[in-house]
Order: C-alpha cells, then structure tokens, then sequence
C-alpha cells in the first residue's frame, strides 16, 4: 500500500516539476536600451553624404551661426524570441534626433535648441548566447535593416548595420543589461532593462 501511495505522490507532483522547468526557459524577451552617440543624426554622418553646411544661407538666417550641436544618444525597443537557449532572433525599431543651437552674428545671442534631424530604424536581429547562467548571460548580437533620416532639407533612406560584440544581462526575468555596440546606428555602448515571459 505505501509502494502504491508513493507512485500516486510521484505521479501527482510530476507534471509540476516538468512544468515548472520549462517556466525557466521563457522564450520571448522584451527590451528596452539608451546609448550613447548615433551616427545617424550626427553631422560627421551627414557630412560625409555631401551635405553642404558652409552655406548658412540655405540652412540658416544670414545672421546666424550653429554654436552647438547635441545628439540625444538611441532610444531603443526590441523583441526577441528564443528558439533555442544560446540563439534569439528578433525585431528591433530606434530613434534618435539631432539638436542645434545657433548664435546671432550682431547680438552674440544664442537661441534654444531647435532640432536639426531626426532618425528612425527598423532592423532584423540575431542574438548569440554564449553564456547562458540562472542569474546571468553573456551574449554578441548582429543587426541590419532600414533607417529614415529627415532634416531640415532632405529625407535619407539608409541602410544600417550593427553589431554587439560583447554584452552582458543579470536578472531572470526582470533583467538590466549593458552592451557595446558598432555600427551606423550606434557606436558606444548602450544600457537598458528587458523582461522575458
């Protein structure tokens, strides 16, 4: 009788074990990240595609001047699905924007910041788990797709790439990271938070 209620017990508890290993592995990741400097929305990008900033005229007043300009990093959303542990594939959109502030040439006066361009980009990503631990993960992940870049005087379809050769997550399923990345869209590293379910 013992040999029979403790089959019953196995039994019972069984499909609770199972299902509470598979609850480990969660399959799909959501994420979002901010980095630092976009090549997208720079001036050393637009500049190298033949955009003319020397006349002021066509892109400022004839008493202005730019003083500054500041690139707001990459603000980024992603969703990955695992099918298997050391391999994601997945979507990611960014945005990021360029802001000038210019200066009167009489008055020394300088205006608030007003913005310059601003990007968007859709691309496909492939994620590598190279560590895959309960509390942490090592990983590099390869992206490529389409970014729009409008400013003032033209609109721009690009083609981006990018790359993260080393990045590292802690956390189960809330989790933080932080990631180095090279590419068009970004370049320096980037931080941010994802939750897997």
């Amino acid at each position: 009788m013992k040999k029979i209620f403790a089959i019953v017990v196995i039994l019972l508890f069984t499909p609770m074990l199972l299902s509470a290993q598979e609850e480990d592995f969660r399959k799909n990741e959501l994420s979002f990240s901010y980095g630092g400097f976009s090549v997208l929305s720079s001036d050393y990008y637009h500049a190298g595609q033949g955009y003319d900033y020397s006349s002021i005229a066509s892109f400022l007043g004839s008493r202005e001047y730019v003083s500054e300009m500041v690139n707001i990093g990459v603000f980024g959303l992603s969703y990955h699905y695992y099918p298997l542990r050391w391999l994601a594939v997945g979507a990611k959109a960014a945005v990021t924007a360029g802001y000038i502030k210019t200066m009167d040439t009489f008055s020394y006066s300088e205006s608030r910041f007003r913005p310059f361009s601003h990007s968007c980009v859709l691309a496909a990503s492939v994620k590598f788990v190279y560590l895959n631990r309960e509390w942490v993960r090592l990983y590099s992940e390869v992206s490529s797709g389409m970014g729009v870049t409008v400013s003032e005087k033209m609109v721009e379809l690009n083609l981006v790439f990018n790359t993260v050769p080393f990045g590292v997550s802690v956390g189960k399923r809330f989790s933080g990271f932080a990631q180095i990345e090279l590419g068009n869209v970004l370049c320096g590293m980037s931080i941010g938070v994802s939750y897997k379910f």
